[in-house]
């Protein structure tokens, strides 16, 4: 229906120009969900606008499980919202933020059993009311959560939709910025699976929500500064005027009416209902759309002028049915005469609105003056509706099982004062130009014209306001490690020739060992530098997705002879060894980012499965970090021997180099301190740190994982990592001793979690040995970055996430 709208579109005015068109199977419209930055510009206050997406949300959510699952479990509805409330947190919070985010603060609240900071007193008693219920039932309600929020990522397009959080440049899709403009806005969600196409709607209804409350409230505020008949005000009497929205498979084209509701179509796959713009009353010249139930809800002629200033905004919901169930639907139905909105509900019959409450169907019945109706065979309260003293309900019902296709049966609403007219017959137009089968078809230049047309059209709303899905560039591997089948030592290949993935404009040709742009066969070096060159060459690292960006080099030290001998894969000891270089931080970033990059993208780049990575770990070669912040692994002392890798003292450790057997999350962690005190201290002119120093030796028997010192060597500032294990009672005040001796400036503590940071609290207040170093005490509710100590060895205690997000710039 979208393409065959389009090409009626392009047979009428000879242009796409005032189009707007995704088609979702490949372009989904750039909203940006949880994001009240437009609302608060607008006026709307913040209360306001965080409750309508806080409600809004949970609607969605509802629609996704159904309403009788998605409120079996009582409190989690209430913990998300909570959590909503929370991230939009004025003081410790944002105006914008990812369903991503949201996800994470859910898990972190639920691993921690710590609430996140929020400024709200009322707020904040009832979210440590959550964490302080019995273990088990935290349990439980906290899987409730998450059972809830992950059906949001688990299908890829929603999970692109929520995730966008637009800033400067990038693509953005507002239905704010098209309601005062003369355009047409197509939706085309029919490639989507059912309950995509539904979750996608209540997406679009809620923007528009929001939208024309925008609209509504700046229009208010300029009242205030011109009048009614300014000349540079929007006038809606003009032909064309104001904004179309088609939702799921097809446009309404705008009007000038202010009307809205519901359209009845008949159960037949007639396609009569589409194929006329307008119907006829026998004799008489005037129609009205065809496809459409209208009304502007109070007894005034149908094509009766807005009074207000704003273009009238006409939305048209194809298989309106599918949301039926939806407390969106029946506000904005209630609501949009005042927003100067008229809404056209397309389904088969009036009762598939009849889906859990009867809000929507009521709604219907009782506030829509305009019913336009093809055949439908039974529905009582609808032949009640059409009801008059002459034609009781029976004699509808009679009515309209006898309407043959092309036939609707009308019923219009008056003018103020007036008696409503009978019902009446109409019949269907003729189709359109330009469709296919009517009696005007685009020719064949014509159809050129307008599939160039289509394509441009569909580009330019990619570009402005669109999300295309990226999915991870691979490519074909052969299988096993190419082993040599005859008794020669194997030559071992470059780690290139393992991949799974490479940019789509990049192709490794194994037998020159080179790389090679696919546009124009130019070859480069199978080093990051050449890869750089080699994806610029007809293309842009802009448009690349990093991941698909694999580490080029291993340099795995291991004769042939030494590998065939070997007790593990080609590819497993090339895992061990791109694993060992990542710890050390020898790739460069747009290969591998240890900071943020999770270890999975290793796996792919070398090609090797999961199993196989399991038997590394079982066989005590490697060992699995952490998931948190993501998945991190760090090679043992007997997997550097298996891949020749020996640790040499000021080399490979000790001071200004590292620790023995130091775990890839504490170099993660050491790095982001590290890059800290440098943004912080030496970039900062008016210090007087000029060096940061890592793994700064004290005395041969002590070590500062960081050390900031002058130009004298005297250590002003020191950071220590601190990772809780089962002895941080003893760990912890000894690390604490050692700063405390050097008499600094400033002492700052990183630890892994919130929950590690209440531990090096605890460990300070009750040491093992000795006497509490500090006094404070804080609630488990209290993130790090609010603890206010200012003693010899702590001054300031952060999550590793919090700097590495948060602090650096």
């Amino acid at each position: 229906m979208a393409t065959d709208y389009l090409r009626a579109h392009y047979a009428t005015y000879g242009h796409l120009d005032d189009v707007v068109y995704f088609d979702c199977a490949t372009c989904l419209p750039a909203f940006s969900f949880f994001d009240v930055r437009d609302e608060l510009a607008a006026g709307v206050p913040r209360t306001t606008a965080v409750e309508d997406t806080v409600d809004h949300y949970l609607e969605i959510l509802t629609g996704i499980m159904g309403r009788e699952r998605f409120e079996q479990a009582v409190r989690s509805p209430d913990v998300i919202r909570y959590l909503i409330k929370a991230a939009f947190d004025p003081v410790h919070g944002a105006d914008s933020f990812s369903h991503r985010s949201l996800h994470g603060s859910a898990r972190r609240m639920h691993e921690r059993k710590s609430a996140p900071a929020v400024s709200d007193p009322d707020l904040e008693r009832m979210l440590g009311g959550v964490v302080a219920n019995r273990a088990r039932s935290y349990d439980e309600i906290m899987q409730g959560v998450a059972n809830r929020l992950e059906k949001v990522p688990v299908d890829q397009r929603l999970a692109a939709i929520f995730n966008h959080v637009p800033e400067d440049g990038d693509p953005h899709f507002d239905l704010a910025h098209y309601l005062n403009e003369d355009v047409v806005i197509v939706i085309d969600t029919g490639g989507l699976r059912t309950e995509a196409q539904r979750v996608l709607t209540l997406v679009i209804l809620s923007n528009l929500w929001t939208a024309l409350r925008r609209r509504k409230q700046r229009s208010d505020a300029e009242t205030d500064f011109t009048t009614a008949d300014d000349p540079d005000l929007p006038q809606s009497d003009e032909p064309h005027a104001g904004s179309g929205v088609g939702l799921q498979k097809g446009p309404y084209a705008p009007g000038r009416a202010a009307t809205h509701g519901p359209q009845e179509a008949s159960g037949t796959s007639d396609r009569g209902p589409q194929r006329a713009a307008r119907q006829e009353r026998a004799g008489d010249s005037e129609g009205l759309h065809e496809d459409t139930i209208t009304s502007n809800g109070d007894p005034t002629d149908s094509n009766a002028t807005p009074t207000a200033s704003d273009p009238l905004v006409n939305l048209y919901v194809e298989e309106a049915a599918s949301v039926a169930n939806s407390g969106l639907l029946t506000e904005l139905l209630a609501q949009s005469r005042g927003f100067d909105c008229a809404v056209t509900l397309a389904m088969q019959f009036p009762a598939q609105l009849r889906t859990g409450d009867e809000r929507v169907y009521e709604e219907l019945l009782n506030n829509v003056s305009t019913v336009v109706t093809g055949n439908v065979p039974v529905d009582r309260r609808l032949t009640e509706r059409f009801a008059t003293d002459d034609m009781p309900p029976e004699l509808v019902g009679n009515r309209l099982r006898a309407l043959r296709r092309g036939q609707w049966f009308v019923r219009l609403p008056a003018d103020f004062g007036d008696t409503p007219p009978r019902p009446f017959l109409v019949e269907s137009l003729p189709l359109p130009p330009g469709d296919l089968e009517g009696a005007a078809p685009l020719d064949p230049h014509a159809t050129t014209a307008f599939e160039r047309a289509l394509r441009v059209v569909a580009d330019r709303t990619r570009r402005e306001a669109g999300l295309t899905l990226a999915a991870p560039s691979t490519v074909e591997t052969s299988e096993g490690d190419d082993e040599a089948t005859d008794d020669s030592p194997p030559a071992l290949h470059p780690v290139l020739a393992y991949t799974k993935r490479l940019p789509s404009t990049v192709e490794y040709a194994e037998s020159l060992h080179a790389l090679r742009c696919t546009g124009c066969d130019n070859r480069y070096d199978p080093s990051i530098d050449g890869m750089r060159r080699a994806v610029e060459c007809c293309s842009s690292l802009a448009d690349v997705d990093r991941d698909d960006v694999p580490v080029c080099t291993a340099n795995l030290k291991l004769t042939p002879e030494e590998r065939l001998d070997a007790d593990w894969s080609t590819r497993q000891l090339l895992f061990l060894q791109v694993v060992y270089n990542a710890q050390q931080l020898r790739y460069d970033d747009l290969e591998y980012d240890l900071l943020h990059d999770s270890m999975i993208r290793l796996q792919e780049y070398v090609g090797i499965e999961s199993d196989a990575v399991q038997d590394l770990v079982d066989a005590d070669l490697l060992r699995h970090d952490t998931d948190h912040p993501h998945r991190l692994y760090t090679v043992t002392p007997d997997g550097r021997a298996v891949i020749g890798e020996s640790y040499r003292q000021g080399v490979d450790y000790g001071h200004g180099a590292g620790d023995l057997e130091e775990s890839s999350l504490h170099v993660l962690s050491v790095e982001v301190g590290r890059r800290f005190l440098v943004q912080e201290y030496v970039d900062d002119t008016e210090s007087a740190v000029v060096e940061v120093i890592p793994y700064y030796d004290l005395d041969g028997h002590h070590r500062l994982d960081l050390a900031g010192v002058d130009a004298d060597g005297t250590i002003r500032v020191a950071l220590e990592v601190e990772r809780i294990n089962h002895d941080f009672r003893r760990a912890v005040p000894e690390d604490f001793d050692k700063m405390a001796e050097c008499d600094l400036e400033a002492a700052i503590w990183i630890v892994m979690t919130r929950q590690g940071a209440h531990d090096v609290l605890h460990a300070l207040r009750n040491p093992l040995e000795g006497e509490p170093r500090i006094e404070k005490s804080y609630s488990q509710n209290t993130a790090p970055r609010d603890f206010k100590i200012d003693t010899p060895g702590l001054t300031a205690v952060y999550t590793v996430e919090y700097v590495r997000d948060t602090l650096l710039d």
